[in-house]
């Protein structure tokens, strides 16, 4: 059997209060000495752990003429309180998120290798579920084999989660035979620039209005900009260009 009082810290008990609750739990009850004795508590610590345990709903206090009696609760009612506490957290956690991100300072970050690029696409996923992507996607000649694999993994799951791409793509060989794969990802999500205006070796995605990802397929290196007025900025010229007569849409 698992060790208690392990088990008993990884619900939010400290070491002292996992020693006297696990050994009140084994007697069921009993006074503040004889619950010192088994804990291997000193007997004034643990009169005041067991006030605390109870304070969390783990023990009950009985007073007898002579001297008190603890009787140990299970830790349903602490559990459940925790519970209600993370969920509560939970449900404030995008408030806490934006907050931060508005008051914070500019946040880049890079990634090297395959596996970077890799952690680059997957940055902040939570977050980006069911959002929109606005991508100017890179001009693809001579791609590496390994980073198209990532970028077809990447935009399946993508696609599984909600995730909306909207792309401005070079009308390149290589950009049709990239998108013809996942078609259903890019149909009438796609605008085809002609490479004398557009055929760029970086691409560059900017998650709604939250953070940049720019990604150099050729150097192996990714780099987020987390700032929301670089990210509008950025969709702004996006939609400058999205709206233009400046090539043609991929229906």
């Amino acid at each position: 059997m698992e060790n208690l009082e392990e088990k008993l810290k990884e619900i939010g008990l400290n070491e002292k209060e996992a020693k006297v609750y696990s050994a009140l739990l084994k007697s069921s009850r009993g006074t503040a000495y004889g619950i010192a004795k088994k804990a291997g508590v000193k007997t004034p610590t643990t009169y005041l752990i067991l006030e605390a345990l109870i304070d969390k709903g783990l023990a009950l206090k009985i007073p007898y003429s002579k001297s008190t009696i603890f009787v140990a609760k299970m830790p349903d009612e602490y559990l459940e309180k925790r519970k209600s506490r993370l969920l509560s957290f939970e449900n404030f956690l995008p408030q806490l998120k934006n907050d931060y991100r508005q008051n914070s300072l500019s946040k880049t970050i890079t990634f090297e290798g395959y596996d970077g690029i890799k952690d680059a696409l997957n940055y902040s996923f939570e977050e980006v579920k069911g959002k929109k992507i606005f991508a100017f996607f890179s001009h693809l000649p001579k791609a590496d084999p390994k980073i198209l694999e990532i970028y077809f993994k990447w935009h399946a799951k993508a696609d599984k989660h909600g995730i909306v791409y909207k792309t401005i793509i070079p009308d390149a060989k290589e950009s049709m035979l990239f998108i013809k794969k996942q078609e259903e990802i890019y149909k009438n999500k796609a605008k085809l620039i002609p490479t004398n205006l557009w055929s760029p070796e970086t691409s560059i995605e900017i998650i709604e209005n939250s953070f940049v990802r720019i990604i150099s397929s050729k150097d192996l290196q990714a780099t987020i900009i987390e700032n929301t007025r670089v990210a509008k900025a950025m969709k702004q010229i996006f939609n400058m260009i999205w709206n233009s007569n400046l090539g043609r849409d991929y229906k």
